[in-house]
């Protein structure tokens, strides 16, 4: 009997090693469950979960993870990208595996992340070197240099900016970035605002938005590309200020470049400058982010905005148009938890990491080598953890304020933790908290029109969230 068709070679050969594959996974999966990996699925051989993780961006990842952790736990197996992948939105193991990094976990990011921002950025590097950089920018950033250095530097910025935009129509999405960028400039590189920091600016949105979760694809006009480009540009010019600061050497500058520069041991230019564009990235990218939201939610919900203004103006007629004092920050009770329940429901989606040996934890084996996907996430919108976890509510956290520190650190988890823990969290909340106090009690605005947040892998707003605004009426 004569089949109706013929195979070519090349179809042959395609079936063949099709077929190869899926011998391959099964053999693979078979001796998966022989380690214990958690329950889940791998999806289909080459196409594995990707096209519905892929969906992520437009709805979240708590939207991948929600129908998995109904269907497998908290703890879960996947596929994703060509590799085994074990997601947790389990509070405690997340926080476990966060305390043992670099004893049994290590901290693992994208090609593409790892290029854009360095072989030597914050997130990339391990053992001693982190150890020490997270140290300096910790003394940068911690709460004697807030009080000193930054408090007068950030109110006298955001007073000014917020003043500026009364009786414009504005991307406030846009502007918040370049505001927060200017202030980590001056603090990092001692450059006041000018245009060559709103020219900065535009690199930044470049090396950021284009060089988190794109391919790798080193070709003129895909995101990788531009990303690249604005790393290049962003890399000149902080050379070119540590040149300056060589041939001046005699000229004292309180910036943080300055103060590496003249270390005993200095570090070697290339960790510098990736030291540099981290900070920069990462110090502005997060509050510019919670601050947009925060106008996002406030503006829905007339209730909160009341009692914000409330406690603000009362904060304002106590100093009597005199700046704001550490004390008056501190008192800012309401404000916080705003803050609070910005970040947890617009903060980071997920940290990665990877297993360094086979891994026994919660009555199953991670083996070594597999990647893990800490779903911040899933741990802040678990209603284990919180009361209607996907409503904006800042008064939970009256209750929230008052429990136990280690189940806080295990389920509010905004900025990491362990030895990563963000250096600049105590900054990004200052930040944000004196924005809405100048926003709230100078001004009143409203959306130009409807906009779309994108919630992977950082949220965003497509059209940079218009708003007009309008002086405060009393």
């Amino acid at each position: 009997m004569a089949f109706p068709f013929s195979l070519s070679f090349e179809c042959i050969l395609l079936l063949t090693l099709a077929s190869l594959v899926f011998l391959i996974a099964l053999i693979k999966l078979a001796g998966d469950d022989a380690k214990n990996l958690p329950p889940g699925r791998q999806g289909w051989p080459l196409v594995r979960e990707n096209i519905s993780f892929s969906a992520a961006p437009r709805h979240g990842l708590f939207h991948f993870l929600q129908p998995r952790i109904s269907k497998y736990g908290k703890i879960f197996t996947t596929h994703l990208f060509g590799k085994r992948t074990v997601i947790s939105a389990d509070a405690n193991f997340n926080k476990w595996v966060l305390q043992n990094e670099g004893k049994l976990f290590k901290a693992k990011f994208p090609k593409a992340f790892s290029e854009v921002f360095g072989k030597y950025g914050m997130l990339s590097i391990h053992g001693d070197l982190q150890r020490k950089l997270h140290g300096v920018a910790i003394n940068l950033l911690g709460q004697d240099k807030l009080k000193a250095h930054f408090l007068a530097e950030v109110e006298s910025m955001i007073r000014t900016r917020v003043h500026q935009w009364v009786g414009r129509e504005i991307l406030l999405q846009n502007e918040l970035r370049t505001m927060v960028l200017e202030l980590m400039v001056k603090q990092l590189l001692d450059i006041d605002p000018s245009e060559e920091v709103k020219v900065m600016a535009k690199e930044f949105r470049d090396f950021t938005s284009s060089g988190i979760g794109c391919l790798p694809i080193r070709f003129p006009g895909t995101r990788f590309y531009r990303a690249l480009k604005a790393r290049e540009a962003l890399v000149a010019r902080v050379k070119k200020e540590i040149k300056e600061r060589e041939e001046h050497s005699e000229v004292s500058r309180p910036d943080l470049l300055s103060r590496l520069l003249k270390e005993d041991s200095r570090l070697p230019e290339e960790v510098i400058v990736d030291f540099i564009l981290f900070l920069a990235h990462a110090g502005h990218h997060t509050s510019s982010r919670v601050m947009v939201f925060a106008v996002k939610h406030l503006t829905e919900d007339p209730a909160a905005l009341q009692k914000l203004r409330e406690e603000n103006d009362a904060i304002a007629k106590k100093r009597e148009g005199g700046k704001l004092t550490w004390e008056d920050y501190k008192s800012m009770q309401f404000t916080r938890w705003v803050v609070s329940e910005t970040l947890r429901l617009d903060g980071a989606s997920m940290l990665v990491r990877e297993a360094l040996e086979d891994v026994s934890a919660n009555n199953y084996v991670v083996p070594k080598g597999t990647s893990i996907i800490l779903a911040i996430d899933g741990v802040h919108k678990d209603k284990d953890n919180y009361i209607s976890p996907l409503a904006f509510n800042p008064w939970r956290w009256q209750s929230l304020d008052l429990k136990e520190k280690p189940l806080m650190d295990a389920i509010f988890t905004p900025f990491g933790g362990g030895a990563r823990l963000c250096p600049g969290a105590q900054l990004a909340q200052l930040e944000v908290s004196i924005f809405l106090h100048y926003l709230v009690t100078n001004c009143r605005w409203e959306k130009v029109k409807e906009d779309q947040a994108m919630r992977f892998p950082t949220p965003l707003f497509i059209h940079g969230f218009p708003v007009r605004v309008y002086p405060r009426e009393t």
